[in-house]
């Protein structure tokens, strides 16, 4: 893990940075971390901290742990940067309670899927920035999100996720079984039933979970906690 040990004013406990994982990697995918780096071939194992950028080809693949509880595969084509990654607990000891964790993305362009879980007795809170909006989630969800310079649009398979649109339009509540479209101009919100691009996305998305779960159960141990 990396990062400063910090003391909140938010409530009695202490923040600290800690690194995204890399999972595994399909294809072409390079990863830069710091101004002055060049981009790398990305491998599992590699620990991601703030600032670092992740680039995908077309028929690339990165499985990643954003926390233990908060897993992401991003899909083709894409760049995505993480933002930050804090753990916040009870004191500074292995065995002191977890108080909350909190994860934040930028997705310049791509897809990606998330599963995002809100540990038991703890907050849980996901921010992924695009340039159309930023999706956030409190509790437990799993969805899909695209992004490029056109267009947003968020697939949720489980749980509720909101969208703060960029254009100062009304914020959006997107649950299980609909599909979010936003533009510079317009949004819309509909049923996956009634959208077939939703329902292939949908089927995708719960691939991809169990996939990333059995992924970080396997590599459980090189986890932050």
């Amino acid at each position: 893990m990396a990062g400063a040990v910090l003391l909140t004013s938010c409530w009695e406990g202490i923040t600290r940075a800690a690194s995204a994982t890399i999972l595994a990697t399909r294809g072409t995918v390079r990863v830069k971390e710091g101004l002055a780096a060049q981009f790398l071939s990305a491998r599992p194992g590699l620990a991601l901290g703030a600032g670092a950028i992740l680039q995908s080809t077309r028929e690339a693949q990165a499985d990643l742990a954003l926390l233990p509880s908060t897993l992401a595969r991003m899909a083709g084509e894409g760049e995505l940067i993480i933002d930050s990654v804090e753990l916040s607990k009870d004191g500074n000891e292995t065995g002191d309670a977890m108080l909350a964790r909190r994860v934040e993305i930028s997705l310049r362009a791509g897809t990606v899927f998330v599963t995002h879980r809100r540990p038991p007795g703890a907050a849980g809170s996901l921010f992924v920035k695009t340039p159309h909006g930023i999706v956030t989630a409190n509790s437990d969800c799993l969805v899909c999100i695209e992004a490029n310079s056109q267009r947003l649009r968020v697939t949720c398979a489980r749980g509720l996720v909101g969208i703060a649109p960029a254009s100062g339009q009304q914020a959006l509540s997107v649950d299980a079984g609909s599909v979010a479209e936003l533009t510079s101009q317009t949004s819309s919100l509909v049923a996956v039933a009634a959208d077939a691009a939703g329902q292939e996305r949908v089927t995708d998305v719960l691939s991809a979970e169990r996939e990333l779960l059995a992924l970080a159960r396997a590599q459980r141990n090189i986890l932050p906690r």
